[in-house]
C-alpha cells in the first residue's frame, strides 16, 4: 500500500535547499551558523519543507588505489580521496565519510528545531547540469555497472540506517533527477536501477514514502528513441509512492511563445503535475519549479507568476510546491555556477536575505492558509476522462487540453489507452493518432457507454484511421487533401473559430449531423448519448497558434462536449481567462477558487445560480473584493469564495 506524504486537499510550501554562502559546496565549506540563520530565515517566510542533496561525492569520496602490472591498473584496494585510509567502521565499509553525516545530522536538528521536515534526495549526482561522480566510478554507467551498484547500494544502506531514526525527515528519495545522471539503454534498464535504489532503501525503513525524483516521464518506450523514454509512469508509480514533476516553463517553446504570466505561463504547472497524478493513481507534487528572471521577466513578474500558480496548483490537488531555490546563487564562480548555463537568480531569498518577490508570495500564500479557515479543498462534482494515445507529444497535448477544460469548468482526469478507462458521463480523445491507441473492443466497450447516455469526443489528427468508422462516428471520411485556405468553426452563438489545417476532410453522413457549416464538427446521436468528432486536431493547432486561448472561443466547444457536467455548475465567469473552479463540501456548502490567469486588473461578474450566494471571500492580498456578485482580482491573483445555499 502506497504511504502519503501529504494531505489530501491541502497545499504544502517548500524549497529546494543549498547554503546560501556556498551552493554545492555547503558541505566540504560547511558553516553551521549560516546553516541555521539560512534556515531560521526560511521558516520565517512559512517554508514547511526542505528537500537536501547530500551530494554523491562529498559524502562518499571513494578513490581506486591501483598496483601495477596489469591492464588499467590492478584495483589493490580503495581509500577516501586524498589517499585517506578507509576507517574499519561500518561507515568506512560503506565508504561513506563520518563527518559529513554528522554535518548533514545537524541540519536535520536545526530544521527540527525550526518545525520544518526534510526530503532527502539519496542518489544526487546530477545537479544543476553538471555530473557530481565519486572518483571511484567517475564515468562508468551508473545504472548497469557492478563497480557503482556496489557503491551505490552501500552508501543508501548505511545513509538510511544512519539517519532513519530523525523525526526531521519526512521521505526518502531515488535522487535528484536521476533520468539525467546517465542514460538508461532502454525501459528494463531504468525499471531495475529504480528497483534496486528503491528496494534498498525501504530494506533499511519502511515507514516512510518513497519519492521518485524523476522529470519528463514518458507514457511508453519509444522505438526511435529508448533511451530518454525508457523512465514511464508506470514504473515510476510501480516503484514509488510519490511521484514529481519539475515543470519549467523557460524550457518550453509551446509555453513562452506567449508573454508571461498569462494562461500557458500559469497553468503549465498545474497541468503537469496532475497529469503525473492522474494516470498513475499516485501522489504527485510540483518539486521543482523556476523561471529565467532575465530572459522572462522582472522579478516582480517572477513573484506574481508564483502567486498564480499557488492557487492553481491547490486547486489541482497539486499537495505541494518547492520552488528551485532557496537562495540566489548568482555569487558563485565555481562549476556548473561559472558556466554558460541557465541564470542563477532562482532564489525566494539573495544570499544576504533579502526577500526575492517570489519569496514574498511564498510568503503571503503562508499566511493565508493560517488564518483561512478552509483548510482541505474537495474532490470536483465529476470528471471527464481524457484518454491520451500512443506517440503523442503528451506533455504539450495535455496542456492545452487542460487550459480548454479549465476555461469550460470541466474538470478532467487523464489515462493511458492501455490502462483501465474509468466511468464518466464525458471522454475526450484528443489529436488521435491513427486509432487513437484504442482497439476495437474499447470503441465498441465508449459505443455502448454513449448509448447510455455519455459523450464521447475526438479530435482527428490527419493519419486517423478508427475502425468500425461509420458505426462509430455515423460518417466515413470522403476525401482527404492538402489545404491552403482558413477553415471556420461557427456553431451556434459561439464566436467564429478560424484555423488553418495542413489537410481537409470530407465527411460523408452514416446519420452524423454536421454542427458548422464547413462540416469540421459533427455530432452522431446515439442511444441516450452522442459521438462528437472534430475534424482537425484542434488541441495542437491552438498550441501552435501565439495567444489563441485568449484569442478564441474553443473553450466553448469543450462547454458543449461537457454539458453533462458543466450544467451542474454552480458559479461560472464570462472572461475566459479567469478560471473558476468548483470544490462541493455537501449539498449546501461549495468552495469555489477563482483566478485571474493574466498580467492585468480583473473585475469581472460572477453568474451564481440554484440558490447559493456567496458567503465569504478569502485572498492571499488584500486588494481582491466581492460585492454585489462582481469579483475584484489583482493580476495573477486567486481567491476562494465560500458559498452557502439561501434557506
Amino acid at each position: 500500500m502506497k504511504k502519503n506524504l501529504f494531505k489530501k486537499g491541502t497545499m504544502s510550501l517548500g524549497v529546494n535547499y543549498w547554503a546560501s554562502h556556498a551552493a554545492t559546496r555547503m558541505w566540504t565549506e560547511w558553516d553551521e551558523t549560516i546553516v541555521e540563520k539560512d534556515i531560521k530565515n526560511l521558516a520565517e517566510i512559512g517554508c514547511e519543507y526542505l528537500r537536501v542533496f547530500p551530494l554523491w561525492p562529498d559524502f562518499q569520496p571513494i578513490m581506486i588505489l591501483r598496483a601495477n602490472c596489469y591492464k588499467g591498473g590492478y584495483k589493490r584496494g580503495y581509500a577516501f580521496t586524498g589517499e585517506r585510509p578507509l576507517p574499519k567502521t561500518e561507515a568506512g565499509r560503506a565508504g561513506v565519510d563520518e563527518t559529513m553525516m554528522e554535518r548533514f545530522e545537524k541540519l536535520c536538528d536545526i530544521a527540527q528545531q525550526y518545525k520544518m521536515k526534510v526530503i532527502v534526495p539519496l542518489i544526487n549526482g546530477h545537479m544543476t547540469f553538471r555530473i557530481y561522480n565519486p572518483p571511484a566510478v567517475d564515468g562508468l554507467d551508473h545504472f548497469t555497472d557492478p563497480e557503482s551498484l556496489m557503491w551505490q547500494g552501500k552508501f543508501i544502506h548505511y545513509f538510511v540506517k544512519r539517519m532513519k531514526h530523525h523525526p526531521a525527515i519526512a521521505a526518502w528519495e531515488i535522487g535528484n533527477e536521476c533520468n539525467c545522471l546517465s542514460a538508461a539503454d532502454n525501459r528494463a534498464t531504468a525499471w531495475s536501477w529504480s528497483a534496486f535504489v528503491t528496494d534498498a532503501i525501504r530494506a533499511e525503513d519502511n515507514t516512510r514514502p518513497v519519492i521518485s525524483g524523476m522529470h519528463s516521464l514518458r507514457f511508453h518506450e519509444t522505438r526511435n528513441n529508448p533511451a530518454s523514454s525508457g523512465w514511464t509512469f508506470a514504473d515510476q508509480a510501480e516503484l514509488c509512492d510519490v511521484l514529481t514533476s519539475h515543470p519549467y516553463p523557460m524550457w518550453r517553446n509551446y509555453v513562452n511563445c506567449d508573454k508571461p504570466n498569462t494562461l500557458r505561463w500559469v497553468l503549465l504547472t498545474p497541468a503537469e503535475n496532475q497529469l503525473f497524478a492522474d494516470v498513475t493513481n499516485s501522489e504527485s507534487f510540483a518539486e521543482e519549479v523556476g523561471t529565467l528572471r532575465r530572459t522572462f521577466s522582472t522579478f516582480e513578474a517572477l513573484g506574481d507568476n508564483l502567486r498564480n500558480v499557488l492557487w492553481l496548483l491547490w486547486d489541482n490537488d497539486s499537495r505541494a510546491l518547492l520552488w528551485w531555490c532557496a537562495y540566489d546563487q548568482t555569487g558563485m564562480e565555481f562549476p556548473p555556477y561559472d558556466w554558460d548555463e541557465a541564470g542563477m537568480e532562482h532564489g525566494i531569498l539573495t544570499a544576504d536575505y533579502k526577500l526575492n518577490p517570489t519569496g514574498r508570495a511564498i510568503r503571503d500564500f503562508a499566511k493565508f492558509k493560517e488564518s483561512c479557515p478552509v483548510k482541505v479543498l474537495p474532490e470536483p462534482r465529476d470528471k471527464a476522462i481524457c484518454i491520451y494515445g500512443r506517440d503523442q507529444n503528451h506533455y504539450e497535448m495535455n496542456l492545452s487540453i487542460s487550459i480548454l477544460a479549465k476555461q469550460a469548468g470541466l474538470p478532467i482526469k487523464s489515462v493511458f489507452c492501455e490502462d483501465e478507462i474509468p466511468d464518466s458521463s464525458v471522454y475526450l480523445i484528443p489529436c488521435a493518432q491513427r486509432k487513437g491507441g484504442l482497439n476495437r473492443a474499447a470503441y465498441k466497450a465508449l459505443f455502448e457507454k454513449a448509448k447510455k447516455g455519455a459523450t464521447v469526443y475526438m479530435s482527428f489528427e490527419y493519419n486517423t484511421c478508427i475502425p468500425l468508422m461509420e458505426e462509430f462516428f455515423g460518417f466515413e471520411i470522403e476525401n482527404r487533401e492538402q489545404n491552403s485556405s482558413p477553415v471556420s468553426i461557427k456553431i451556434d452563438d459561439i464566436p467564429e473559430i478560424k484555423l488553418n489545417p495542413k489537410y481537409k476532410f470530407t465527411m460523408k453522413s452514416h446519420g452524423a449531423k454536421p454542427l458548422d457549416k464547413e462540416g469540421i464538427v459533427w455530432e452522431y446521436k446515439v442511444g441516450k448519448g452522442r459521438v462528437i468528432a472534430v475534424a482537425l486536431p484542434l488541441e495542437n493547432m491552438l498550441l501552435a497558434i501565439k495567444d489563441s486561448y485568449q484569442k478564441y472561443s474553443a473553450y466553448e466547444l469543450y462547454r458543449i462536449i461537457g454539458k453533462s457536467i458543466t450544467d451542474k455548475n454552480v458559479i461560472s465567469c464570462s472572461d475566459c481567462e479567469v478560471i473558476v473552479s468548483e470544490h462541493p463540501e455537501n449539498e449546501n456548502t461549495l468552495y469555489a477558487i477563482v483566478c485571474n490567469c493574466t498580467p492585468d486588473n480583473k473585475k469581472v461578474s460572477l453568474n451564481i445560480k440554484n440558490g447559493f450566494e456567496v458567503e465569504n471571500c478569502y485572498s492571499d492580498i488584500k486588494e481582491v473584493s466581492f460585492d454585489s456578485g462582481v469579483i475584484n482580482l489583482p493580476n495573477n491573483c486567486g481567491a476562494l469564495l465560500v458559498l452557502k445555499k439561501k434557506a
